[in-house]
């Protein structure tokens, strides 16, 4: 991926206490260039062991909604 990137520096703290749990949600779509460059970014995280023990599937479609 060829973009710059914005490095915004935060403490481990800071990062635990201020995340959130998204619980409610709108109609609203998710621009898909946007959720490339967020699955692209969690793609490149750190594992235990650098095993990566994810799996991701994105839906979409109206049949969710």
């Amino acid at each position: 991926m060829n973009q710059s990137h914005t490095r915004t520096a935060m403490s481990v703290t800071d990062a635990v206490l201020s995340r959130m749990s998204a619980r409610a949600f709108t109609d609203q779509l998710v621009d898909p260039a946007l959720l490339r460059r967020i699955l692209e970014t969690a793609r490149h995280s750190p594992s235990g062991g650098n095993v990566q023990p994810w799996h991701i599937v994105v839906l979409g479609g109206t049949e969710l909604a």
